[in-house]
């Protein structure tokens, strides 16, 4: 945030003194892509907006997904972490349309990717494999990843793309190849004029 004042619970990142304002950065924030501990079946969404406005829910640790078919039982399993759980997101790369991430976790757990569910176009994929992409706490998305070390990339490649790259591919072969039928067109009737005179 930038503020020309302190703001509670905010640590100050920069200050201008010409102009007297701060940069602030919020430390609780959650990361673009972090491991849940335990996945909650909600039926409808009215009952995962009451869950996500509770003071006791906590989107680091729990996800409220509404379609468990995607999901094998082990994800809808309460879990309770210890000193020797492994979790590790690294952001490999990060694009609007394109990003990896690399995953270590020590069993099967959600993938929760701070970005807007939109199920049209996006694809997901688990070490190369094909996944379901699951909508997370009505609003993220989510994939389910294997115990041990993985990478996910999320990819949005809907079949409107690719249909307009083909059409614009073929409607510049066709502009430009119209426009050089008739150059040489051109050419060869100036040619044909020089030619009998």
């Amino acid at each position: 945030l930038v503020a020309n004042r302190a703001i509670p619970g905010y640590d100050l990142v920069f200050q201008d003194d010409q102009t007297d304002m701060s940069v602030f950065e919020n430390p609780d924030v959650l990361q673009r892509a972090f491991l849940v501990e335990n996945v909650t079946l909600v039926p409808d969404a009215q009952t995962a907006w009451g869950l996500l406005n509770s003071p006791d829910f906590n989107p680091a640790r729990e996800a409220l997904v509404y379609d468990a078919v995607s999901l094998p039982g082990e994800f809808l399993s309460s879990y309770e972490p210890d000193s020797t759980s492994v979790l590790s997101v690294v952001t490999e790369s990060y694009q609007a349309e394109d990003m990896t991430f690399r995953v270590s976790t020590d069993r099967a757990r959600l993938l929760v990717v701070s970005e807007v569910y939109y199920p049209r176009g996006w694809k997901a994929t688990v070490n190369g494999e094909p996944t379901q992409i699951v909508q997370v706490n009505h609003l993220l998305r989510g994939v389910a990843v294997p115990q041990g070390e993985s990478t996910v990339r999320m990819l949005f490649s809907p079949p409107s793309q690719s249909n307009g790259v083909l059409i614009t591919g073929i409607g510049t072969v066709l502009t430009y190849g119209l426009l050089l039928f008739f150059g040489l067109m051109f050419i060869r009737d100036k040619r044909r004029k020089f030619a009998k005179r």
